[in-house]
């Protein structure tokens, strides 16, 4: 597993970091001995990622008392390289 952050003035645009990304997997892949290799946006069991807070119109929380949302975005591949069954469902794709 590796961790890394793209800067924006290397890669500005969206289209940029998904050429980027597939690239990344492409290559990665073809490396011997690599059986998958997937994206995500933070690595398993880390504290970082994206969190937000959700609430209903109307409703009012204390600072820091609101529910919060966790995000995780994964590429296809992501689930087949930690070796985890797919359960249900189907796989995440790269494009919509």
């Amino acid at each position: 597993m590796v961790e890394m952050g793209l800067g924006r003035a290397d890669y500005p645009t969206g289209d940029e970091v998904l050429s980027f990304h597939r690239a990344l997997v492409e290559g990665s892949s073809a490396l011997p001995g690599v059986v998958a290799a997937g994206l995500s946006t933070h690595l398993p069991f880390s504290t970082s990622g994206v969190q937000a807070s959700v609430v209903r119109d109307g409703e009012v929380y204390r600072r820091g008392e609101a529910p919060l949302l966790g995000l995780e975005v994964v590429n296809g591949e992501y689930r087949s390289a930690l070796g985890l069954p797919l359960l249900r469902g189907r796989e995440p794709a790269i494009d919509p």
